[in-house]
This record gives C-alpha cells, sequence and structure tokens, in this order.
C-alpha cells in the first residue's frame, strides 16, 4: 500500500455566461493561450460550447490550486489538460513532471454556471533495500 505524503484539494466555480461570447476557439487568441487543441476540438464539437469552455476552466483553475496546496505552485493553465477516460474526466499536466502524483477530479455545469474539484495526491517515494 502507497502511503501518501501530501494532499491537495481545489474547487472552482464559472459562470458559463462568460464563454458565450467565443463562437469559435480556433481564431480566438485567448483560447488558444488557455485551452489545448484537444480541449478546444472537444468542447466546439458541443452544441453549447461555452458549458464546457467554463467547465474545463473551472477544473484547470481547481487542479492548480490543488497543486499549489502540495508545494507545487506555478503551473498555469497550459499545463494541464482536461479530458476524459470513458465517461471519467481526468487532468494531464503537459511539459512539467510529477512523479508519484494523482489527480482526481469531479466536474459539473448546467446552462448557467460550472464547477470542478480536484484532489491531489503526492504518495512518498519508496526507498529500494537492498
Amino acid at each position: 500500500m502507497k502511503s501518501f505524503e501530501k494532499i491537495g484539494i481545489g474547487v472552482d466555480i464559472e459562470e458559463v455566461l462568460k464563454f458565450r461570447k467565443f463562437k469559435t476557439g480556433w481564431r480566438d487568441s485567448f483560447l488558444n493561450k488557455v485551452f489545448t487543441s484537444a480541449e478546444l476540438k472537444y468542447c466546439f464539437s458541443k452544441v453549447n460550447p461555452a458549458q464546457h469552455l467554463a467547465v474545463r476552466w473551472a477544473a484547470k483553475e481547481a487542479v492548480i490550486k490543488a497543486l499549489a496546496e502540495t508545494g507545487m505552485p506555478d503551473f498555469k493553465m497550459m499545463n494541464v489538460e482536461i479530458g476524459k477516460k470513458g465517461k471519467v474526466p481526468i487532468a494531464k499536466l503537459i511539459e512539467r513532471k510529477t512523479k508519484n502524483t494523482e489527480i482526481r477530479l469531479s466536474m459539473s455545469h448546467d446552462d448557467k454556471q460550472a464547477i470542478a474539484f480536484a484532489i491531489v495526491v503526492c504518495y512518498r517515494q519508496e526507498r529500494k533495500v537492498f
């Protein structure tokens, strides 16, 4: 059984209305600074992309807050990619190595608000005995 060293939690809530102005992600410089191409492709494949953009923004913020609580500050929005594995939301860290770290994510949205909750667990590095 792994033993943990640090746990961080993060939560964020966003208004979907803020994201309704974005009609396409491919030409908007703001969206391209905070979302990966995979995230934009997913969001703009949906009937209401604003809900999906808002919940991904909230998820990125929640993950960044949780990482900071574990002593890993300075993560930027583009360092975190939000996706799915089946129906389960996942957060993938890009261009940053984080050994022995696990991220759990929960997201939800409706037509007005989006919320995300993240838990980051940092496990102790197991020492090899010779």
